[in-house]
């Protein structure tokens, strides 16, 4: 969910293990139908291993990535998704079905103040505290230089409404193909550089916002197959027992892959993204074997692209009988999806929130 360039959100959560307060009753589908500035582009990322992946390029354009080894995941689901095989001694749970849900907004809006083109955004989306668990808060493809009192001041409300503010930070699919994105500074896709750099953001955002409250960290452009010998899940599970150990077990952390993920990430974040894309897409999605057999606030869906309530409710049915306990759905496109909130009535009826 990069702001600038690709799109996820990045978006709330709340630690495993949560109660949800319900969503509004919503009609089935049988029934009816970063934080950027305001002028800033999107992105929640998807990660490299989708093999049609919704997320921008960075000149904006779709583009189509490969797992970082190049090979396909071990099994696929009919439409040829990737797909995890659940291990023979695993039970599942007591109910596949996310019975209650928070929604969870990568808010990648300016705070700005009262009045301003973000201000409002920010003020609505308190305003729903009863269902909206976390927001993602995005000065700067990650914390920025210096501390901006505008988001001091809105995650101090949040938190003073009993909404959790995540803080965003790019990990860059560590540098892996066919990406290859590169760290700021050493200009590296090496993998132990950029865990050298995602760490110091982690610092970062705690210097600076951990007296405003911060709640934790969202990883953004993660990984999503295990890697040679489980190198890349075990790389995401250190950066979860960093931000844990460094700054408190309480501490959010979720990582957004932006697909379905192999099992092995299952412990690696508290709520892992594992669905960023557009309407059609959704309603394609095959979720992978493993998901419907966790606790639902492990699972975390953003749709995009959904122009009206109705279509909403639809979805939100849908991310339900998914077993995703956070969910994000707007009316917003690319570039961008995550610049605004959708419009009040819409924003209402996804809430629950009587205006």
């Amino acid at each position: 969910m990069r702001r600038s360039t690709r799109i996820l959100a990045c978006a709330a959560v709340v630690a495993a293990g949560a109660t949800f307060a319900a969503l509004p009753a919503i009609a089935s589908q049988d029934e009816t139908s970063s934080a950027a500035s305001p002028d800033e582009t999107s992105s929640a990322g998807a990660s490299p291993e989708e093999t049609a992946s919704a997320s921008a390029s960075p000149d904006g354009t779709p583009s189509a990535t490969a797992s970082p080894d190049g090979t396909p995941s071990a099994t696929a689901s009919p439409d040829g998704t990737p797909s995890a095989t659940a291990s023979p001694d695993e039970t599942p749970s007591p109910t596949a079905t996310a019975s209650d849900q928070k929604v969870s907004v990568p808010a990648y809006f300016y705070p700005g103040t009262p009045g301003s083109s973000g201000g409002p955004y920010w003020d609505r989306l308190i305003a729903s505290r009863d269902t909206v668990g976390l927001a993602v808060a995005n000065p700067d493809n990650g914390p920025g230089q210096a501390v901006n009192t505008d988001y001091t001041a809105k995650m101090r409300q949040a938190e003073a409404a009993g909404v959790d503010v995540i803080g965003y930070v790019r990990t860059g699919y560590l540098g892996t193909a066919p990406n290859n994105f590169t760290t700021r500074e050493e200009g590296s896709t090496d993998p132990g550089v950029w865990l050298n750099q995602i760490k110091r953001d982690v610092d970062a955002w705690y210097t600076m916002y951990g007296a405003a409250n911060l709640d934790g960290i969202f990883f953004d452009e993660g990984m999503a197959q295990c890697g040679p010998g489980n190198k890349w899940a075990d790389h995401y599970a250190e950066l979860k027992k960093y931000v844990e150990g460094t700054y408190g077990a309480e501490a959010i952390v979720v990582a957004n892959p932006g697909t379905g993920t192999q099992e092995c990430f299952k412990d690696t974040a508290d709520t892992l993204v594992t669905f960023e894309g557009d309407e059609d897409a959704y309603r394609r999605h095959q979720p992978e074997a493993w998901e419907a057999k966790v606790p639902s606030d492990k699972i975390w869906h953003l749709v995009y692209d959904v122009p009206d309530a109705a279509r909403m409710s639809e979805v939100v049915a849908l991310s339900r009988e998914r077993n995703a306990g956070h969910v994000y759905v707007t009316h917003d496109i690319l570039d961008n999806p995550w610049d605004t909130l959708p419009p009040a009535a819409y924003w209402n009826s996804l809430t629950g929130r009587t205006p």
